[in-house]
């Protein structure tokens, strides 16, 4: 006991030693993970199947405690890929990139374009960027981003400068970098998009709505990382709402989400009019999930809209649980899938039910009739683990099954069928060491 108080003392009168510790603890974490995916080439294979029940195995009892279900009988043959040329016409183009104004290097990358709508302020000046504020009388600007990615890339990761490895900017050799950011208007936007999506053979788009403390320029990064990482043909798109990009405004977030809604609303109804595409996905994460559900809610009251999803993918939502529960039927007669993510080591997730009171809808373990519940509690992720959605390769795996094949959650490798007194929910297998 008298050591424990002398530790206790020493890290109470030393705060940054705990940090240090904290940060160690993070390095190391981030450093098994890119051993291990550099000895995959940086893309994991995809979890084996399940394997078939015994013959006398039987079904398990609904109770209060979570029970595994033995896979139906039919889960281990492989679902039938669609013929949607997701896949087969998957091609980046690799260019020659020069860093301008300083050493005239040459840099071998692979960039990808994405489009992007958003309601920030434009800063004035020669370069497009865009800050934390809101848009005059909310106008939404559009435009076109490519997002480099390097050699080095790992599966699921944002490669950024890191001040410990002493870098103090990004380097295409080594990091995702937003190269360039072009505005144009809104007709050219969606000719624009229209084009790209007609590179899929059913015509795919996806729009991702990022979380809180999230700055233009990660968007994009962001957005460039996942398209590249599942290999996704047709038109990528974020909507960028202005997040502060700083950890301790998150009550300006909740703001500025809310301010956000009624033009996110805008432009989806829009984008499936003047897109092209006959297949939009939505993916949502954290604070990003308030704007799409309030939207999807306000477009419901106009039947005439007809808006229809294929996929809604809601990842780490933080949003109120038993407002979503009330809002599930609606969101199911918006999209024909509708999957969450749900994570019990998501820190962010807890903070937020510190602040706000209720369960989030991000928390185990929230399980609604017609819906795919995820439980990716067994995945193993960083220190906060709320990105586990897109860092984590048995996430992207099954979001990259899901929009290839259109297979609902049960007909998905990888994952575990198992049950409470909710109902039917999945869980990640773990690969075998």
């Amino acid at each position: 006991m008298d050591t424990i108080k002398a530790v206790t003392m020493f890290l109470t009168s030393h705060p940054w030693v705990t940090v240090l510790a904290v940060l160690g603890i993070v390095i190391v974490s981030r450093a098994r993970k890119t051993t291990w995916y550099s000895k995959n080439d940086g893309r994991p294979p995809y979890p084996s199947p399940p394997p078939s029940p015994p013959a006398s195995a039987s079904p398990p009892t609904n109770t209060s405690a979570p029970t595994p279900k033995p896979p139906s009988v039919l889960s281990p043959a492989p679902p039938t890929p669609k013929k949607s040329g997701y896949t087969t016409q998957h091609k980046l183009d690799r260019v020659r990139l020069k860093r301008p104004g300083l050493d005239g290097r040459e840099y071998d990358a692979t960039v990808v374009n994405v489009f992007y709508a958003t309601d920030r302020r434009r800063v004035s000046g020669e370069d497009i960027e865009y800050n934390w504020q809101q848009s005059p009388s909310g106008k939404l600007e559009y435009g076109e981003c490519e997002v480099s990615i390097p050699d080095t890339h790992v599966m699921g990761g944002m490669e950024s400068p890191s001040l410990l490895r002493f870098e103090f900017r990004p380097d295409p050799d080594k990091h995702i970098v937003l190269w360039k950011t072009t505005s144009v208007e809104e007709e050219m936007f969606y000719e624009k998009v229209k084009a790209s999506a007609a590179k899929s053979e059913l015509k795919d788009a996806f729009v991702f709505v990022h979380g809180y403390n999230v700055s233009f320029e990660d968007a994009a990064r962001r957005t460039g990382q996942f398209a590249y990482d599942l290999k996704f043909v047709g038109a990528p798109i974020f909507y960028s709402w202005p997040s502060n990009g700083k950890f301790a405004d998150y009550m300006k977030d909740e703001n500025s989400v809310i301010w956000t809604t009624p033009h996110f609303e805008n432009f989806l109804h829009t984008l499936s009019q003047r897109s092209g595409a006959t297949r939009i996905h939505i993916i949502a994460h954290s604070m990003g999930n308030r704007a799409v559900c309030e939207a999807l809610r306000a477009l419901s009251y106009d039947p005439s809209l007809q808006l229809k999803l294929t996929h809604l993918v809601l990842a780490a939502a933080d949003i109120d649980a038993q407002t979503f529960s009330e809002l599930a039927a609606m969101l199911q007669k918006h999209s024909s899938h509708v999957t969450l993510y749900e994570s019990s080591n998501d820190k962010a997730l807890m903070a937020s039910k510190k602040l706000h009171g209720p369960p989030r809808a991000g928390e185990p373990l929230l399980v609604i009739a017609g819906m795919d519940t995820i439980d990716a509690s067994a995945v193993d992720t960083d220190f906060l683990g709320h990105s586990y959605w897109c860092e984590e390769w048995e996430v992207m795996s099954d979001i990259h099954s899901m929009l290839e094949t259109d297979q609902p959650a049960a007909r998905r490798f990888g994952l575990t069928p198992m049950a409470n007194a909710a109902g039917e929910y999945f869980e990640f297998q773990r690969a075998k060491s």
